[in-house]
């Protein structure tokens, strides 16, 4: 693994991360409409929003960084001439700008996310960046294919962004409010949660078969090795999330030690998606 190559990874994951707790920040708000939800989890809905939102412009930054070193090594992340060559002069900074763009429209609305205009302005920002992040990787070369990464990318925000933002805004200290609240949250959000999930995986088969080809793709490269690996993560949240599910049924409350599983594995299947947007794919070799 090359400097350069793990830079661009660990640049992608806070990117993927504030979108992914962006989206989830925006449906949980939308599910805490009632007035004793809205009191005990919308004022840190609202911050988890607000730090998604600081945390993506941060990324892009990053990603404009990590790029110059990958073009002239360590001393391009400080020099003006190469950096401008990045983000002015070069085919990659125009889709970058629109990344850097939206991701300042994320920050500023989340500000006013509480309310209900504000929810729909960040949910519309959300929107936008979503729709544009694919075109600085894998799906830049298509119209099609970036379409169905964005795609991808809102479903699963809306699942397992959702996942994560609960187990924060779960792990404060409890409270008898907060755990109400969160039942009924993910009560309401669980039949929503089936037809995400059920929306990433299709999209996800549909990109896997694009991008490894074969059955000796997937498991004879470290394309579909790392593809593997990211299916069993995935598998780990539905487990999970079904069990709270049947708990939901029978009228317990959720376990937290179950929402927070869920939540680790929707930041490792990130890290994965993160190293596997870096990786050459079967059918590009």
């Amino acid at each position: 693994m090359g400097e350069s190559w793990s830079l661009e990874v660990w640049a992608k994951l806070p990117g993927y991360l504030a979108l992914l707790c962006g989206t989830g920040a925006a449906v949980a708000l939308a599910l805490a409409r009632d007035p004793r939800s809205a009191a005990a989890l919308a004022p840190g809905l609202v911050r988890l929003a607000r730090v998604a939102g600081l945390l993506g412009v941060a990324a892009i930054v990053l990603r404009a960084l990590a790029h110059a070193v990958a073009i002239d090594g360590p001393a391009g992340a400080v020099s003006l001439d190469t950096l401008r060559l990045v983000v002015i002069d070069s085919r990659w900074g125009g889709s970058w700008r629109w990344h850097a763009a939206t991701a300042v429209a994320v920050a500023l609305a989340s500000r006013r996310a509480r309310a209900a205009r504000g929810l729909v302005l960040y949910a519309v920002t959300l929107a936008a960046a979503i729709l544009v992040a694919p075109f600085l990787g894998h799906g830049a070369g298509s119209l099609w294919r970036g379409a169905l990464h964005s795609l991808h990318l809102a479903v699963t925000g809306a699942w397992l962004g959702t996942v994560v933002v609960l187990a924060l805004a779960s792990g404060r200290a409890p409270s008898d409010a907060r755990v109400h609240a969160l039942a009924a949250i993910i009560g309401r959000f669980s039949p929503w949660a089936l037809v995400c999930a059920a929306a990433a995986g299709a999209s996800g088969v549909v990109l896997a078969w694009w991008y490894v080809g074969s059955v000796d793709g997937l498991l004879g490269t470290f394309y579909g090795r790392l593809l593997l690996l990211k299916l069993a993560a995935v598998a780990a949240i539905g487990a999970c999330g079904f069990l709270n599910w049947q708990r939901a049924r029978r009228g317990h409350p959720p376990h937290r030690g179950l929402i927070t599983a869920e939540a680790a594995f929707a930041v490792a299947t990130l890290a994965v998606t993160a190293l596997l947007t870096e990786t050459e794919h079967p059918e590009a070799e």
